[in-house]
């Protein structure tokens, strides 16, 4: 292979009082550059290694040689310490165990030889090492802070973790690997908050390099507090994102089901019992419908826990047209939000059974009828005081117009929507249209995009 030769470098390195040399061999690389690390004894090749194993970031890139040439590099190591411990069948070496307590001082582990070669390596390509690098933070921090914001705190609190991952981690895999570190900072702060719980406050106030440790400590959980929030922000303009496209006609000229909606907003057939509270977006209705004692979506009145009642009403036109209900505040419960969503693009309304707000009435009925069950297991009966907030999301079409002037709604004044107070359910009831729905979560959440600045993500 001397046609394929640029060039060779020696050098030579002591470990334990045995003598290794190494030839840094350079040659002209195929399409995709295979760097080596070739172990011999007497002479022969005994293992051959993707040098990539010892040092990552040369996976799939040339190397320059002296002259300023791309080459494939071949680092071949021999000396008499490999000559006496290759085993018979030539397939391997005898080193020492590194983690046997009998280990002799003078014998080596392979970790230690690799520990060697890897340092005259990094000596020897240390220009190629250093732009390689640079070019890997450069994409890392671009990628934290351009692309997932959370992970802006490991560019000033984890370094040497982001050094070591490799240049050629595709995205993927990147925030896999961020995630790790972040993690792992996650760690270190709780650790750190539990040493500071069990100092003796007292004598650590007077102690200089205490409060220093401890203003690092704090400076380093404000920016992780910082991450969390932007991750939260991020899942927010997804979610808004998310519900944008599916209020979208498909490219087979067809709307979504109102099921589709619902996932978003909440998970169909499941109870707030059962999710954690970052499982649900109801705040893209209204902020303050985070936040409740209990809730419980798609499920029949019969079953609810927080009403003993024995009626399966639910609407019984299209099989998703069925409430969300939750109770805000602690017992006894003082108020009662009711979700309905329909279909968007729906035009079959009119009449008792396609009348989202006889369908809201109904179901406050069923509330009022039933008893509530309380934290001791017992059954109150439910208060005619109880004030009902029921919202009803639809597309507002002319049907669905025409309907709430005959129940005579008044128009919002951005003309998204209609509102009444019911004196007779106590019940203050809203048409919300997805459309407003989604503009109003925007212009809400526009403040949070943008103190992100993050590029991309003003919202239109």
């Amino acid at each position: 292979q001397d046609h394929l030769l640029i060039s060779s470098i020696h050098r030579s390195f002591k470990l334990k009082n045995e003598t290794f040399e190494v030839a840094l061999v350079y040659m002209r690389p195929g399409a995709i550059p295979a760097h080596r690390l070739v172990l011999c004894a007497d002479g022969r090749e005994v293992i051959t290694y993707a040098l990539e194993r010892l040092i990552p970031d040369v996976k799939h890139r040339s190397i320059p040689s002296d002259d300023g040439r791309a080459a494939e590099v071949w680092v071949v190591v021999s000396g008499d310490y490999l000559n006496r411990t290759v085993s018979q069948e030539r397939t391997g070496f005898m080193f020492a165990d590194s983690e046997s307590e009998n280990v002799d001082a003078l014998d080596l582990t392979q970790k230690e030889l690799n520990d060697s070669i890897s340092a005259i390596c990094e000596s020897e390509f240390a220009a190629f090492l250093q732009t390689v690098e640079r070019e890997k933070l450069r994409r890392i921090e671009d990628f934290a802070m351009n692309r997932e914001p959370e992970y802006r705190v490991l560019l000033k609190h984890a370094p040497a973790g982001i050094r070591r991952i490799p240049a050629n981690i595709p995205d993927s895999k990147l925030d896999t690997e961020l995630h790790k570190l972040l993690q792992g900072v996650e760690l270190e702060l709780k650790e750190e908050g539990k040493e500071f719980l069990n100092d003796d406050v007292a004598s650590a106030i007077s102690d200089p390099l205490y409060q220093e440790r401890y203003e690092k400590y704090i400076e380093k959980l404000l920016d992780y507090r910082q991450s969390e929030l932007a991750k939260y922000v991020i899942h927010r303009r997804t979610i808004i994102e998310l519900l944008s496209k599916s209020l979208t006609m498909n490219a087979e000229g067809r709307f979504s089901l109102e099921e589709q909606v619902h996932k978003i907003l909440y998970p169909l057939r499941t109870t707030s019992d059962e999710l954690e509270f970052g499982q649900q977006n109801l705040w893209l209705i209204d902020e303050k419908l985070t936040y409740h004692y209990y809730l419980a979506s798609d499920t029949e009145f019969s079953k609810l826990k927080a009403v003993d009642s024995e009626s399966r009403n639910r609407p019984d036109v299209l099989i998703f047209d069925r409430p969300a209900a939750f109770v805000e505040g602690e017992f006894p419960f003082q108020s009662v939000v009711i979700i309905e969503l329909k279909r968007p693009r729906r035009t079959n309304y009119g009449g008792e059974d396609n009348d989202p707000c006889a369908q809201v009435y109904a179901y406050i009925e069923d509330i009022l009828a039933g008893k509530v069950i309380g934290e001791d297991l017992q059954h109150v009966q439910v208060s005619d005081k109880v004030r009902f907030y029921c919202y009803v999301l639809a597309d507002m079409t002319p049907q669905l117009k025409k309907l709430a002037k005959r129940n005579e709604f008044f128009e919002t004044p951005d003309g998204l929507g209609y509102f009444k107070f019911s004196q007779n359910y106590n019940a203050y009831v809203e048409i919300i249209s997805y459309r407003k729905m989604l503009e109003d979560a925007k212009r809400r959440n526009r403040v949070l995009f943008e103190k992100l600045a993050l590029p991309g993500y003003a919202l239109e």
